[in-house]
């Protein structure tokens, strides 16, 4: 299943490559930012019990995003080795949303709700391992709070749903 949806990304990274490394950095973090944005309009959807722990980790993904940000443009402006502080930034993303206090949690939650996290946490996975492939880092594990994995189907729908592809096009034009 993961195959299916890495090589579309792979593919996107190819095309991509005529781009210089903070454009891919950056596109990986608006696509990140656009995958939180649909799990946030969720939320309400959920059912009461559920929405604090879902609702913690949009929010910290919103804050780890903005945080990744921050050190792309950081990276960014460095005249050294900017390839190696992209990695940087990437895994020090992959590794906060990989907590452990925030995965328990997670754990807790109804099992429709897990299948969605899920869903979300692959989606976002995906694209930082993209962007890790990209920078020659180890690609990171997608953390597993659901018994439930995405389809393609589901992880296709959530690309859509994020405009992931305006933000690609965004980035070639």
């Amino acid at each position: 299943m993961k195959k299916l949806i890495v090589v579309p990304v792979l593919a996107l990274v190819l095309s991509l490559s005529a781009c210089n490394g903070y454009s891919v950095a950056s596109t990986t973090s608006r696509v990140i930012g656009a995958i939180l944005q649909v799990a946030a309009a969720e939320e309400p959807n959920l059912p009461a019990v559920d929405q604090g722990a879902f609702t913690s980790f949009v929010t910290l993904g919103q804050t780890l995003n903005a945080q990744l940000g921050t050190c792309l443009t950081a990276a960014n402006s460095s005249t050294l080795g900017k390839s190696g502080k992209f990695l940087a930034c990437f895994n020090t993303f992959a590794s906060g949303l990989n907590s452990p206090s925030e995965l328990t949690a997670l754990r807790l939650l109804s099992p429709a709700t897990q299948a969605k996290v899920q869903l979300y946490i692959t989606g976002i996975v995906t694209g930082v391992n993209v962007a890790v492939a990209a920078f020659g880092g180890a690609q990171a594990a997608t953390p597993t709070v659901s018994q439930v994995q995405p389809t393609p189907a589901q992880l296709q729908q959530l690309a859509v749903d994020a405009h992931v592809d305006e933000v690609l096009s965004a980035l070639r034009n």
